[in-house]
C-alpha cells in the first residue's frame, strides 16, 4: 500500500513527476530499494565482456554469437544469453574485431538500448508503468550532433544488420536512446569500465544542488551481498525464483535473486520532514555554478534555478568566486548567476569582466587539473604547486581548489613519501585543516551523511589520532588528555563507519567502511 511507503509520487508542470517523503525520515534511514529495468555498457565504451561487463582480454568470444565474453560462464550469464545473444545469432550480426580493446568501440553503443528494447518485450507492464513515462527530450536531442550519430550507430544498426526492422520502429529506438541519455545512472564496476542502468524510482527524484538524499549501488554477485541485512527493506520477490517465494523470504535474503540484481539503495542524508521533496544532485556537488549548470543543461536539458545556483556567493561559500585583478581584497561575482551571459563585478571596486572571460579561466584551469587526475593521486608536489598557483586567481574556497584539497586530504597518509607514519606534525595539522575546511563546506552544500563526508571523517580520524600520539610522546599532553581526545576521535570514526558501511563491499569506499568498523572496535577496546 502507498501509505506504507516512505515516499509518494507527485506531479507538477515544472518538475513533472517527483518524490516527497510520505512520513518523517531520520538521517541515515533507508527510504527504498530500486531494481534496474536494464543495465549495460555506457556509450563510447571499450569492448567489455557481455556477461560480467569486465575488461575484455581479446582471448574469448561467445561460442554462440561470437561477441566478447570472458569465458563460458560469462556467455551463459542470463544478461547476455537471454538478451542480445539470441538477436545476434538469428541475425548473424558479427562483432568486428578491434586492434585496441582499450579504446571506445562504436559497436557497443547498441548493447544497452537493445537490452532496453528486449526488456520492454519481456516486461510490458513494467515498461508502460515505469519507463515509457520517462522524459526523453526528443525535441532538444534532435538539435544535438549525437542524434545523427545514434541514428547510424544504434537505430540503423539494430534495424538493418540486427534485422529488427519489423520489431522496433525508429521512433521507439530513439525514445529508448533518449531515456538512457536523460535518466540512466552510472554503475561502478570493479573489473571494467563503469556501466549504466535505468532505475525507475530513482529517476523520478528531482534535482537540487543541495541534495536531501544519497544513493548507493550494490552490484550483483554473492560478494556484493551486505554482510548485515538488518534494516534493508524487502523488495518484491522474483516470481520466477522458487527459493525465496516458497520459503517466504525477502528477495534480499535470496542469493539466487540478489546475485542477479544491481540494486540501488536510496538513503536520507539528513532528517527529512513529511512532505519535503526527495532530491538528488544530478551532477558533482563540488562543481561551481558555471560547471553544474552547463553539465545539467547538456545532459539533462534543463536550467537549474535552485537556491544555490541563484545565489552569487553559492550560499556564502564563494565556490564560484574569483580574485579581483583591480584591487587587493575584492572578489569577482556574477551579477545574475542564472544568466549564462551575466557580467561579473568586483565586490570592492569598479572592476568587472564578462562571463566569456570567466568561462575561459575556469575551463583552462580545470583542464590542467584534469591532467593531474589521470593518476589516482598524481604527484603530491605537483598538486601543491597547482593549489598555490591558482590561489592567485581563484577564491581560496573556489570549487576547483576544494577539489584539489579533497584529493590531497587522501594523498597525505597514503602516497609513498607521505604515508601517515612519515608525516610531520606540521603536515598532519595541514591535512586536518583541509579535512575540516571541506567538512564545513559540505555542511552547507551537501549536508548530512554523504559518501564524501564519510571519507573525510575517516581521513580526519587517522590524522587526529596520529597527532595525539605524537603530542603524547613529546610530552605536550597528559595521558588523561590523550584519552579524552581519543574519545572524540572515536565519535568521528563511528560516524564514518556508519556512512561507508552502506557502500558496496567490493568498492574502495565499502572496503574503507569495513576497515573503519575494525578500527572502531579496536580503538574502543583500547579505551576500556
Amino acid at each position: 500500500m502507498e501509505s506504507d511507503l516512505k515516499y509518494k509520487i507527485l506531479n507538477d508542470k515544472k518538475l513533472g513527476r517527483y518524490l516527497v517523503a510520505n512520513q518523517p525520515l531520520q538521517k541515515g534511514s533507508l527510504i527504498f530499494n530500486d531494481v534496474p529495468f536494464a543495465i549495460g555498457p555506457k556509450q563510447d565504451s571499450p569492448p567489455v565482456c557481455l556477461g560480467c561487463h569486465g575488461f575484455w582480454k581479446k582471448s574469448y568470444y561467445c561460442s554462440k554469437c561470437g561477441w566478447p565474453c570472458c569465458n563460458q560462464s560469462c556467455e551463459n550469464n542470463s544478461i547476455h544469453r537471454e538478451y542480445e545473444c539470441d538477436v545476434f545469432v538469428k541475425s548473424q550480426a558479427k562483432f568486428q574485431h578491434v586492434s585496441d580493446s582499450t579504446k571506445p568501440c562504436l559497436q557497443f553503443d547498441c548493447i544497452t538500448p537493445l537490452r532496453m528494447l528486449l526488456s520492454k518485450e519481456k516486461n510490458p507492464v513494467r515498461w508502460e508503468k515505469e519507463v515509457a513515462v520517462m522524459e526523453d527530450h526528443e525535441t532538444e536531442r534532435r538539435q544535438k550532433p549525437t542524434w545523427d550519430v545514434d541514428n547510424v550507430n544504434i537505430v540503423g544498426y539494430l534495424r538493418e544488420p540486427c534485422k529488427l526492422r519489423d520489431r522496433f520502429p525508429e521512433e521507439i529506438i530513439q525514445k529508448v536512446c533518449g531515456i538512457l541519455e536523460v535518466n540512466s545512472v552510472e554503475i561502478p564496476s570493479y573489473g571494467g569500465p563503469n556501466i549504466r542502468g535505468i532505475y525507475p524510482n530513482l529517476a523520478i527524484m528531482s534535482h537540487s544542488c543541495v541534495p536531501t538524499v544519497v544513493h548507493t549501488i550494490i552490484s550483483g554477485g554473492e560478494e556484493g551481498i551486505p554482510q548485515n541485512l538488518e534494516g534493508i527493506n524487502k523488495f518484491d520477490a522474483n516470481p520466477n525464483c522458487t527459493f525465496c517465494c516458497e520459503d517466504n523470504l525477502s528477495a534480499t535474503s535470496c542469493i539466487l535473486c540478489y546475485s542477479k540484481s544491481t540494486e540501488a539503495q536510496i538513503w536520507a542524508a539528513h532528517d527529512i520532514s513529511k512532505g519535503d521533496k526527495l532530491e538528488l544532485c544530478y551532477t558533482h556537488v563540488l562543481y561551481c555554478t558555471l560547471q553544474r549548470r552547463y553539465h545539467l543543461k547538456q545532459s539533462k536539458f534543463f536550467d537549474c534555478d535552485c537556491k544555490r545556483c541563484a545565489d552569487p556567493t553559492e550560499l556564502n561559500t564563494n565556490m564560484s568566486s574569483l580574485k579581483c585583478n583591480g584591487c587587493e581584497n575584492g572578489i569577482i561575482l556574477p551579477v545574475d548567476p542564472l544568466d549564462a551571459e551575466s557580467t561579473w563585478n568586483c565586490s570592492n571596486c569598479k572592476y568587472y569582466t564578462t562571463s566569456d572571460v570567466v568561462h575561459r579561466v575556469v575551463n583552462t584551469i580545470q583542464k590542467e587539473i584534469d591532467r593531474l587526475e589521470e593518476s589516482i593521486y598524481g604527484e603530491v608536489d605537483d598538486r601543491e604547486e597547482e593549489l598555490k598557483w591558482y590561489q592567485n586567481i581563484l577564491h581560496p574556497k573556489h570549487s576547483i581548489l576544494l577539489g584539489l584539497k579533497y584529493t590531497l586530504s587522501q594523498a597525505y597518509g597514503q602516497v609513498k613519501g607521505y604515508r601517515i607514519e612519515e608525516l610531520t606534525v606540521s603536515k598532519l595539522k595541514y591535512k586536518i585543516d583541509m579535512c575540516n575546511e571541506l567538512l564545513q563546506i559540505l555542511n552547507i552544500i551537501s549536508p548530512g551523511q554523504t559518501r564524501m563526508r564519510g571519507v573525510l571523517l575517516y581521513e580526519l580520524y587517522g590524522s587526529l589520532l596520529k597527532l595525539d600520539k605524537m603530542e603524547l610522546k613529546l610530552g605536550n599532553i597528559t595521558m588523561d588528555q590523550f584519552s579524552s581526545r581519543t574519545e572524540e576521535v572515536l565519535k568521528i570514526l563511528k560516524e564514518s563507519s556508519e556512512i561507508l558501511v552502506r557502500e558496496d563491499k567490493k568498492s574502495s569506499k565499502g572496503a574503507l567502511g569495513l576497515l573503519a568498523i575494525e578500527k572502531y572496535n579496536a580503538l574502543s577496546l583500547s579505551l576500556q
